[in-house]
């Protein structure tokens, strides 16, 4: 209750992650909450449902993303209707983003957020499953620890704190690709997050600001061609692709090409976009 109250004086978003596992049922890791023993499935059913009706129940519409880590077999959706009709939910048979396939934040290319229907229900799609003419959008998650790799803290694990140039790689290679970056943060025992961590987080974040926040000439439009015209010569280090994909990826592939002194030269190629 206090996390989410501090989420909302903030105007965060409130996400809940209950491992559908417990080894106490012998709900095995990455079973989805299915049991070893077939006659304690229906017990741990009923746990796992008042589990998260008990959480769902306490915030109204105010949770905006829910995580069955490693899948789900349980029967929930009914749950998660009621009393979260707006939330993402991640894994599971009703899943509407998916996973990367790895904890280190780099997301394959190309990374295409659509599925086919058949891989969006089994519940456990990653992206290698990515397909441009699939029927199902499920965009793509990258979370990823701050220190590799523990997701939670420890007093000796400062020593695995990711570095400035380690982090921008992460984003370069997760939102850069059209994925959603989720960046770890763990408490300590005060239930504060480390200083040290809040530093690296800012400095992240003010070389986003950096590399990204000023731009130097845009455009937009439809068509097969789209040309920006610069007053005078001008030093170019990074070009920003955006997609509409209010119907989804239509783009397969593109050039930027670039005029250097009276010449045109292709500059970067590529396929998806997001």
């Amino acid at each position: 209750d206090e996390l989410a109250k501090a989420c909302f004086q903030r105007g965060m978003r409130l996400g809940v992650y209950i491992y559908p596992g417990d080894d106490t049922w012998g709900a095995y890791l990455g079973g989805g909450g299915k049991t070893k023993d077939p006659e304690k499935q229906e017990g741990y059913d009923k746990v796992l449902r008042r589990q998260w009706e008990e959480v769902l129940s306490r915030y109204g519409d105010q949770i905006y993303e829910i995580w069955y880590d490693g899948g789900l077999v349980v029967p929930l959706e009914d749950i998660v209707k009621k009393y979260a009709p707006n939330a993402i939910v991640f894994q599971g048979p009703f899943a509407s983003i998916r996973w990367l396939g790895n904890e280190q934040g780099i997301a394959p290319y190309p990374a295409w957020n659509s599925v086919k229907f058949v891989d969006a229900k089994t519940g456990v799609a990653t992206a290698e499953h990515g397909d441009p003419d699939g029927e199902v959008w499920m965009p793509l998650e990258a979370d990823v620890p701050l220190k590799d790799h523990n997701w939670f803290w420890s007093p000796t694990n400062h020593k695995n704190l990711r570095n400035l140039d380690q982090l921008m790689e992460i984003y370069y290679k997760s939102v850069g690709r059209g994925a959603l970056l989720l960046l770890n943060a763990a408490p300590d025992t005060t239930g504060l997050i480390p200083l040290e961590d809040m530093i690296i987080y800012k400095q992240f974040g003010d070389e986003i600001n950096r590399r990204f926040g000023k731009c130097i000439a845009s455009t937009s439009g439809n068509g097969g061609m789209l040309e920006i015209k610069m007053d005078k010569p001008a030093k170019i280090d990074h070009v920003v692709i955006h997609e509409d994909i209010v119907f989804g990826e239509r783009v397969r592939e593109y050039t930027v090409e670039g005029q250097i002194g009276e010449k045109w030269v292709d500059l970067a190629t590529g396929s998806s976009i997001g």
